[in-house]
């Protein structure tokens, strides 16, 4: 009988000794998988925002590359950004670091709005430094701020709207490839490029360039005003810097360095929006699969002991 219970009570302790083993265990994975999360989460917002900025500070935001939806000048990852340096009361200055060919109107237009409203509701100096390239709907967005700045050998301008498509009805017929087309106008079917543009069909998406770009070229008059010298500079022609100038187009000689350095006071901070490591993205869904499969064996684990 005490052997029996001597026995007992040896399978009892070693139930608690596994039991707590098991516990220490579950801790230690559970403590060492929210370590690496936390500091991958910093490491991702380093290189995603680099280092926070303290005290009073210039926001630099980017303006680079094509401005489109789903691309890095995008305005949704650039109005978020606008909000957040106007917002913030350390920021004193915003720069708009610009380097784009230009892109969609539509979008340009999402991000001067923002800019127009943002700059009545927390006044603050904005300026546009263009760097290699300030061109198009890069350039309306640029008139949009208090003074643009280009480097001598910066381009400048391309003021007007472009549509560009193809023609290959040509190509279909030797082929033999033929399209049919069911629409409820007779401009439904525009710039399709497998039938031969009508002379009415030109004419209405000529219109439609037209009407873009005098809205464009009067937004240029607007912001410009009485800066400009002269009235031949809308035909989508560029101009280096020292140009640009003469013509009222930008209102300083000058780099990113140049025109930081005239708030010398002021801590430099890239507010982004900045491209994102796909690195770092594959590495955070790896890493989490495997966190929550490592949790999950280790759960199931405790409970078909405990069973």
């Amino acid at each position: 009988m005490k052997n029996e219970n001597v026995d007992v009570k040896e399978k009892i302790a070693n139930e608690v000794i596994k039991d707590f083993v098991w516990r220490r265990r579950w801790r230690l994975v559970t403590w060492i998988g929210v370590s690496i999360f936390a500091m991958f989460a910093i490491v991702k917002y380093l290189l995603a925002y680099g280092l926070p900025t303290l005290g009073d500070q210039i926001a630099v935001i980017g303006i680079k590359g094509e401005i489109g939806q789903g691309q890095i000048a995008s305005a949704d990852k650039v109005v978020p950004v606008l909000r957040s340096a106007f917002e913030n009361e350390n920021v004193k200055v915003v720069i708009l670091e610009i380097n784009s060919g230009g892109g969609s109107p539509s979008e340009a237009e999402r991000i001067t709005s923002e800019i127009d409203r943002l700059k009545k509701k927390h006044p603050k100096p904005i300026v546009a430094v263009i760097g290699g390239l300030g061109a198009s709907a890069a350039y309306m967005i640029a008139v949009h701020t208090d003074k643009i700045v280009a480097g001598k050998y910066s381009l400048v301008g391309s003021i007007g709207v472009i549509m560009q498509g193809y023609d290959a009805h040509k190509l279909a017929e030797r082929l033999d490839v033929k399209q049919h087309v069911y629409a409820s106008g007779p401009f439904k079917d525009l710039m399709n490029p497998l039938h031969e543009p009508s002379d009415a069909e030109k004419k209405v998406l000529q219109a439609i360039v037209d009407n873009a770009a005098h809205a464009f070229i009067a937004e240029v008059k607007i912001q410009r005003g009485k800066k400009l010298t002269r009235d031949d500079i809308y035909t989508g022609q560029v101009w280096n810097g020292l140009d640009a100038i003469q013509f009222g187009l930008i209102d300083k000689i000058g780099t990113l360095e140049s025109v930081t350095t005239d708030y010398s006071d002021l801590k430099v901070s890239n507010f982004g929006p900045n491209i994102k490591s796909p690195f770092s993205a594959n590495f955070a869904h790896e890493l989490g699969a495997g966190f929550a499969e490592g949790v999950l064996t280790v759960t199931k684990q405790q409970i078909e002991f405990s069973k």
